[in-house]
């Protein structure tokens, strides 16, 4: 009897350890770093074209952009840092700096949200008291989720679609000057837990 006990147990132990090691799929869909620096590409590509831009000149009256930090309407939960990351990796991108600088828009950052970009490793921003800023760059990440039974039974198979949306919008009335979006979705399998 003990030898029978002993079997099944060992061959319990055999098969999850076969489980476990087997491959499930992608490991998550949560938001990845990957997938901000992504979109930023993308929409930087549509800022450079956008006919905001285009409008603008270096002898077109200053302009002064003031970055703030994305709203977060997803399922993820996402840090101070990762919301501030969403709007740097597209306003503080060197070539998107040069591009206004030639349009005669300055980039700048209160100063305590400068220390803390500054913080997170992002370049510094300048902060002039004398410079009010005259438009904001807002972005907000949504999401979506889908889920459902490959095998039938649980469910074991989730998908979920991101929408960055980044704004320039006209200060003080918020008037929209340039909206630009990206989307992209992450697929995992195996067993869901909320």
């Amino acid at each position: 009897m003990r030898a029978i006990g002993s079997i099944l147990c060992l061959s319990s132990c055999a098969l999850l350890g076969a489980c476990a090691a087997t491959p499930s799929g992608a490991d998550t869909t949560r938001l990845q770093p990957e997938d901000v620096l992504e979109a930023a590409t993308v929409v930087r590509a549509k800022l450079v074209q956008s006919d905001w831009l285009r409008s603008r000149d270096a002898s077109s009256a200053p302009a002064t952009l003031l970055p703030q930090a994305a709203t977060n309407r997803s399922d993820d939960r996402l840090t101070e840092g990762e919301r501030w990351m969403v709007t740097a990796g597209v306003a503080r991108q060197p070539s998107v700096l040069r591009l206004l600088e030639s349009e005669n828009i300055a980039v700048q950052a209160s100063p305590i949200d400068a220390a803390l970009l500054e913080r997170f490793g992002v370049s510094p921003i300048e902060h002039a008291a004398s410079n009010v800023p005259t438009h904001l760059f807002t972005a907000e990440v949504a999401s979506i989720a889908r889920a459902a039974a490959l095998a039938g039974g649980t469910l074991d198979d989730r998908r979920d679609t991101y929408v960055v949306t980044y704004q320039v919008l006209e200060l003080p009335d918020r008037r929209v000057a340039w909206i630009g979006s990206a989307e992209f979705a992450r697929r995992a399998t195996g067993l869901l837990i909320d």
